[in-house]
């Protein structure tokens, strides 16, 4: 484990200030007579001092200064490489990092062999060696103690505090660096990815890298320490930043996204195993819906645009179906399923489960056995969207782009004519009851997951066959339809037609319009007042609507093109529609 200590701000010592190399001690030096050594000794010992002890801003030079003095005087015995290690130790203790000292210590000392100096005359006033300490002629240490040296120097210079840009260094040196996206840390982890929305999780994690130690409040010369919350808001906003991190790949991958997921060591994609898990499936309807079924796989970790995606809904008549069983097994390959319901009561609530780091590792959102119908403008907005943007736990404001794959479940459903038109309906007949079925799938996918989307990635990096077949989701037509089936002209005709009969808004607008047809006729008027279309609208929708709310409804449909033959049409006194005769016999008149 990488040895660090955090004085907080953090004094990570490997990256920011080494730790200090172990030096060989004992290398002695040919000191000549007494009065020569003691020289030598005051002389190092004080350039060392002044190195050590010096103050920012001038420490690289007054070690220029050190090293040059003690090269003047590498002729007379000293030994260069221990000097060199010495000077470059006191540097370290000043603050300089070892790759700075190198340089200028190296410098220095070359710099200062090429002037030599001579010991000047010991009746200058330098004493001779302590009696007994240091004999003439004899070899000796010049510093022999300097790690007791820097202890001491430690305890006088007390904890001083680590300016944040060199913290936030050390981190972005740890074998596992912390990353984000947006405002959201993450790390990958073995490719695993792991979430640190909190403070105390980013610390965590560091911890469990790098042994360190934290102190609060302010350092020996009352400098304010750096606060972990500073350090986690820093990183928030500093850390490499990508556009979204998935677990799971995408083809082609998409520029500015983190991936996790890698293809199993030493196997050749040849789509058996995708094929075998597609068999699991087979109670299609017809060979349209086998089809889907494919692309509705192979969608989920198709690289297309943010909010590229069409809903895949699964239908049939009834229970027991395996319609849940299908977007299950769709879910199955890529973290499983995020379940939304997508109620008016809990819509304020819905992005900010999106945004939450359990959705960020799922690609498929599922919203299971709807009821009837389907109807919620906040749903057919999250399926087009480019980003999902919303309040985001202990975070605030968050996003995450949409790459997400929508999956509905239901029977015979009715929806909305802006949800029809954003998805893709498959249908499905009674299956042959299998026991074990279930547990099979499960223990299928969880066995061969990784060669399954091998495969798939396979299957999605083979040229297209080019289509005329012209859709809303053209680019999921062209690039992952396309790519499942040969019938794809067919299939988005289908579709089309599908799209139709499960639009609850276009069965609302064929009642409107016979209705105002009907009263129309049976009164041979060519124009209904608002009060009289009124009336004929709730009769036939069994309803009490007002005069301006029936009204408001028959533009809608007008506007949408949904009733033919029927127009906005006013008279000096009157407000109401214009009916297309239901004959052109007899005389037309005003009903109001």
């Amino acid at each position: 484990m990488t040895e660090v200590l955090i004085e907080t701000p953090i004094d990570f010592i490997p990256a920011q200030k080494p730790a200090v190399p172990k030096r060989q001690n004992g290398t002695h030096h040919s000191c000549g007579n007494g009065a020569r050594t003691a020289y030598l000794r005051a002389a190092v010992e004080g350039e060392l001092e002044k190195v050590a002890t010096t103050s920012e801003g001038v420490r690289n030079h007054t070690l220029n200064t050190a090293a040059y003095s003690l090269g003047t005087l590498i002729h007379l015995g000293l030994d260069e490489s221990e000097i060199e290690s010495q000077l470059i130790d006191a540097a370290m203790v000043s603050g300089l990092s070892e790759v700075e000292a190198q340089k200028t210590v190296h410098s220095g000392l070359n710099a200062g062999k090429s002037n030599p100096r001579n010991i000047p005359d010991t009746s200058a006033g330098y004493a001779a060696a302590p009696q007994g300490t240091i004999a003439a002629n004899t070899p000796c240490s010049v510093v022999a103690n300097f790690k007791e040296f820097q202890e001491e120097e430690k305890k006088k210079r007390g904890k001083k505090a680590i300016p944040l840009l060199r913290i936030l260094k050390t981190i972005s040196s740890l074998p596992r660096p912390p990353k984000r996206t947006g405002g959201m840390l993450f790390a990958d982890v073995d490719g695993v990815v792991r979430f640190m929305e909190k403070r105390d999780d980013l610390f965590a994690y560091i911890q469990e890298q790098a042994e360190m130690q934290w102190a609060e409040g302010s350092d020996s010369f009352l400098t304010a320490l750096c606060t972990k919350g500073e350090l986690f808001a820093s990183l928030r906003a500093t850390a490499t930043n990508y556009l979204s991190v998935e677990q799971f790949p995408h083809v082609p991958e998409i520029s500015g996204v983190y991936y996790l997921w890698r293809p199993p060591v030493g196997y050749e994609p040849n789509g058996t195993h995708f094929e075998k898990y597609l068999s699991f499936f087979d109670n299609w309807e017809t060979e349209h819906d086998r089809a889907l079924t494919r692309a509705a796989f192979l969608g989920t970790i198709w690289g297309g645009l943010p909010g590229a995606r069409p809903a895949i809904i699964s239908t049939a008549p009834d229970r027991g179906y395996g319609k849940s069983e299908l977007l299950s097994g769709i879910g199955a390959l890529t973290g499983g399923l995020f379940e939304v319901e997508p109620d008016k009561g809990k819509d304020d609530h819905l992005v900010t489960r999106l945004l939450s780091p359990a959705a960020r590792v799922k690609r498929c959102i599922r919203i299971d056995n709807v009821k009837l119908s389907v109807s919620s403008a906040l749903l057919e907005s999250l399926i087009t969207t480019s980003e999902f943007s919303g309040r985001q736990l202990f975070l605030g404001e968050g996003t995450r782009l949409n790459f997400s794959q929508f999956l509905i479940s239901g029977n015979g459903l009715s929806l909305s004519r802006d949800l029809a038109d954003r998805a893709f309906i498959i249908r499905l007949k009674k299956p042959t009851p299998r026991p074990g079925w279930l547990e099979d799938v499960r223990a299928y996918a969880n066995e061969h997951r990784d060669k399954i989307l091998a495969d798939m990635c396979a299957i999605l990096r083979k040229p297209a066959p080019y289509t005329t077949a012209r859709d809303r989701w053209q680019s999921w037509v062209s690039e992952v339809l396309a790519r499942a089936t040969d019938r794809v002209d067919a299939i988005v005709a289908e579709n089309q037609k599908r799209r139709d009969e499960y639009d609850e808004d276009l069965e609302e607008a064929n009642l409107i319009g016979d209705a105002l047809r009907q009263r129309a006729g049976f009164l041979q008027a060519s124009f209904l007042s608002a009060a009289v279309a009124c009336k004929a609208v709730n009769e036939a929708l069994n309803t009490s609507l007002h005069t301006r709310t029936v009204g408001k409804i028959i533009k809608r449909y007008v506007d949408a093109g949904k009733l033919d033959g029927i127009t906005k049409g006013d008279t000096r006194t009157e407000r109401g529609w214009t009916i297309k005769p239901v004959s052109s016999d007899g005389p037309k008149k005003v009903v109001t």
